[in-house]
């Protein structure tokens, strides 16, 4: 079983991967998830947003 995280984080990378972007590596520490969003940042960028009830990329 995967966490939520993980799940957009798999969702980022093959949204990256399928739009031809370079996959940046979020951190855990710095993404933020809430009741609807899980919110993908690293230390220096807001990277993407995961919707959690459609499992979709927001870039």
């Amino acid at each position: 079983m995967t966490t939520i995280y993980e799940d957009a984080v798999k969702a980022y990378e093959k949204y990256c991967t399928e739009n031809n972007l370079i996959f940046r590596l979020p951190s855990e520490n710095a993404s933020e998830i809430d009741r609807d969003f899980v919110y993908l940042k690293n230390n220096y960028e807001d990277l993407a947003e995961y919707e959690i009830a459609t499992e979709k990329i927001i870039v």
